[in-house]
């Protein structure tokens, strides 16, 4: 366990720790059914608040945790505060206390579950994005270190003709098109070691397949 983790761990149980000094010398011991109900989801609502922050923050990306923290805070906030009046007040039935609480507990769970999922989405949802600009980065990244590497010049210029139509390719992916993708892979990867060994004519031919592959995956892409 790290240093920050076990600094965050003291701070937590201060107020745990001071929370309950006043409560029992204040004499909360003695309390009724309501005082103990208040006292005990004082603490839940605690333990929900350090739950969402240490277990449901996502360290890849903090920035969706910030409304899960705001969330358990509200929560904990409100519920401090309407469990310290029922304390105080100590009704003999906690009945509507209980009630209340409830209410708050649901309330809290059904907003922290709909930012789980809309996070879900979100992360998703640029995995996905990440995994359709992949084909067209790579392939364009290969093409231009073939580029760099040849001195012909009517080399130089079929791939550039290859790099200008990957590189003005749609980047959104598509399943319909993943064969053409793959296709376009394999063949750079030819072309790459043809050109190892300088045979032009089939790093020719190769680059035609390229180009021809590449426009068929962008022609479904737009019919699709």
């Amino acid at each position: 366990m790290d240093r920050k983790n076990v600094i965050n761990i003291i701070l937590c149980l201060i107020f745990v720790v001071v929370f309950n000094v006043i409560f029992f010398i204040a004499g909360g011991a003695s309390g009724n059914a309501s005082v103990w109900i208040g006292y005990a989801f004082i603490h839940i609502s605690y333990i929900l608040r350090l739950v969402t922050i240490f277990l449901l923050t996502d360290k890849n990306s903090p920035e969706l945790s910030v409304p899960l923290h705001r969330i358990a805070s509200i929560y904990f906030d409100m519920d401090f505060a309407v469990s310290l009046i029922f304390i105080l007040a100590a009704p003999d039935s906690p009945k509507f206390e209980i009630v209340v609480q409830i209410i708050l507990l649901a309330i809290y769970l059904a907003a922290l579950l709909i930012n789980l999922s809309a996070n879900n989405e979100t992360v998703q949802s640029l995995q996905q994005q990440t995994e359709d600009r992949q084909y067209v980065v790579m392939c364009r990244e290969r093409l231009k270190g073939l580029m760099d590497s040849t001195n012909d010049r009517e080399m130089y210029k079929q791939l550039e003709r290859a790099y200008d139509v990957l590189s003005s390719s749609q980047i959104k992916s598509s399943d319909n098109v993943r064969e053409q993708e793959l296709t376009v892979i394999r063949l750079i990867s030819a072309l790459e070691q043809e050109m190892a060994v300088s045979n032009m004519d089939s790093s020719v031919r190769i680059i035609g397949s390229i180009i021809r592959t590449a426009q068929e995956r962008n022609r479904i892409l737009k019919i699709r």
